[in-house]
């Protein structure tokens, strides 16, 4: 039993530092973070994480391997994802991903602009390996009528864009608008808006 709590505390306290890290990561950039600001966010000693990681490289790694790990895992297919409500609930799901965890469009943001190098990386080992999937589905989506017939990649990022940017600039909606865009009734409504704003014409 000690030796599952120890594993437990272990697996909490590594997901604590991954969490804190993206946090870092995603106000300050690579080149602007450090471990021991890491640490401060984590509440833990900077020892820790050099213990656990080595390196601020392997830390950085390792926190966008868990970050999109976490995305697949809220966001992951379901029967019948290309058909148009599969499309509806990933909308819900990855709409409400996007608010909880802005720090993953800010990060890959910064990788786009300043650091191609880091880009490559994640591209190459986390991207690539789902990109004819996703393609696959979008082609099927459009032989149903789902989407226009637009280009794919087009409709990839129509929809991203649609479910990140409200909360990626949260701060900038508040002080303009007074509106609270994290709270769950405007993250279900946002969902709403985008589905209906796609699909509309298909509701009957």
């Amino acid at each position: 039993m000690a030796k599952i709590l120890r594993s437990e505390q272990k697996g909490a306290t590594k997901k604590n530092i991954l969490e804190a890290a993206l946090h870092e990561f995603s106000r300050n950039g690579y080149g602007g973070t450090n471990l021991r600001a890491i640490a401060a966010v984590a509440k833990v000693n900077h020892s820790l994480i050099a213990y656990h990681y080595k390196s601020k490289e392997n830390l950085w790694k390792n926190a966008i391997e868990f970050m999109f790990s976490r995305s697949r895992e809220m966001t992951s297919a379901r029967e019948g994802q290309v058909s148009l409500s599969g499309v509806e609930r990933f909308i819900r799901d990855y709409t409400y991903y996007c608010a909880k965890f802005p720090e993953h469009n800010r990060i890959m943001m910064q990788a786009s602009m300043h650091d191609r190098e880091r880009l490559n990386w994640v591209i190459e080992n986390l991207l690539k390996k789902d990109k004819d999937a996703l393609l696959g589905n979008i082609i099927e989506q459009k032989r149903q009528g789902i989407w226009p017939d637009i280009p794919a990649v087009s409709i990839i990022y129509i929809v991203v864009s649609a479910c990140q940017m409200v909360f990626a600039v949260a701060p900038e909606v508040e002080m303009l608008y007074d509106e609270n865009v994290l709270e769950d009734d405007f993250i279900e409504a946002h969902a709403n808006a985008i589905i209906k704003l796609f699909f509309h014409h298909k509701v009957k």
